[in-house]
């Protein structure tokens, strides 16, 4: 635990230093920025084989392949069920080491970077310190386990700024190739649609938020026979379709309860100053409606196993509304109180997450070294 508390710390400090800048486009913050990834990315590149689930079920082993393969397409075709651009990263680098530790940092780089730089983008909406806190206690260490997923994760939430910019080319090509990492990154398309209805009419934001909440509860109640009528019309593919639903009908699986704690938490200090939140920026219409639907799909875990990974695309976007929770209130006093009571929050949700749970195999933190 201590390599996880110094790192956070560390990063923590440096994070508030970037706040109190007054200059955007000062040299010491890039460096800074720089530094804050640099430090995030070499953790997690020093770490043992053993730390993260999906680098024993087929991480290791897709890089060593790539290794063992002079040419990509022999590569593909021993791997048909792995992404093109993940498959891609594999045989780049193992063309210039077979060291999967140097493959490990460069994957945390390609993570860390694409979010550390697009929380700083929005650092005059949200906080950048509490921004950096909440992907630190809540997003970092599944980086660790959902390897390709992660990427795309991260290649989505960079590409959010285009839709607010409303430079939908922009945001569709990130779309494209964050689908390429994972194919469920296409579920950024949805993400569009929806903030595009929830700012849209100035007038009916509410009642429109509150129908996609409705439309979200209803599907997900009927997941299994949504995502069979998607597949009847081949909109989603065999493989998605059925890992994601009939290969585990019949198992038991349980959702974190320690997770929904904390998710309904968020979303109650959200309720409590919404009026301040939304006034702030319209986007926080869509982000509020993002940080609902993310612990409604996380719900339907029980009958589909992975659906806690499809709602984490709603969930990063907390990056963007929990920090404004904190900045929402006028009184100084009471914004020290929120940010004390979300800092304990935070802590919390990871220490419970992946100390007591251990997800993603996580904990204990190990050095390959």
């Amino acid at each position: 635990m201590l390599a996880y508390i110094i790192t956070f710390t560390i990063v923590f400090i440096i994070s508030c230093q970037i706040d109190k800048s007054k200059k955007n486009k000062d040299i010491m913050n890039y460096i800074m920025l720089f530094t804050i990834v640099m430090i995030l990315s070499i953790l997690g590149g020093l770490r043992d084989y053993s730390i993260g689930t999906d680098i024993k079920v087929y991480g290791r082993n897709w890089f060593i392949y790539a290794c063992r393969f002079n040419d990509f397409q022999n590569y593909i075709q021993l791997r048909p069920d792995g992404e093109l651009g993940y498959l891609l990263l594999n045989y780049i680098i193992s063309r210039f080491t077979d060291n999967f530790n140097i493959f490990l940092f460069i994957h945390q780089l390609i993570c860390n970077l694409f979010v550390v730089v697009a929380l700083y983008k929005y650092r005059k909406k949200a906080p950048f310190y509490m921004s950096i806190l909440v992907y630190l206690m809540l997003f970092y260490c599944r980086t660790y386990n959902y390897l390709r997923q992660s990427i795309a994760l991260s290649i989505l939430f960079f590409g959010f700024q285009y839709i607010e910019k409303k430079n939908i080319m922009k945001y569709l090509l990130t779309v494209f190739i964050a689908a390429q990492f994972h194919s469920t990154a296409y579920i950024g398309i949805v993400l569009y649609i929806i903030y595009y209805l929830s700012i849209s009419n100035i007038k009916q934001k509410k009642t429109i938020c509150i129908s996609i909440v409705i439309a979200t509860v209803i599907i997900a109640t009927n997941i299994v026979n949504v995502m069979g009528f998607l597949h009847k019309f081949n909109l989603i593919s065999d493989r998605i379709f059925y890992n994601y639903t009939t290969r585990y009908l019949n198992e038991n699986f349980q959702i974190s309860l320690i997770e929904t704690f904390f998710k309904c938490l968020f979303i109650f200090l959200y309720f409590i100053n919404i009026k301040n939140i939304n006034k702030k920026h319209t986007m926080n219409y869509a982000l509020g409606v993002f940080l609902i639907m993310d612990l409604i799909l996380f719900q339907i875990r029980g009958v589909i196993m992975y659906a806690d990974r499809l709602s984490l695309y709603f969930g990063y976007t907390s990056l963007l509304l929990i920090p404004q929770i904190v900045t929402s209130f006028n009184k100084t006093e009471n914004r020290r109180i929120m940010k004390l009571i979300l800092i304990i929050l935070l802590l919390g949700f990871w220490f419970f997450k992946f100390v007591f749970e251990n997800s993603g195999e996580v904990y204990p933190y190990m050095t390959y070294f």
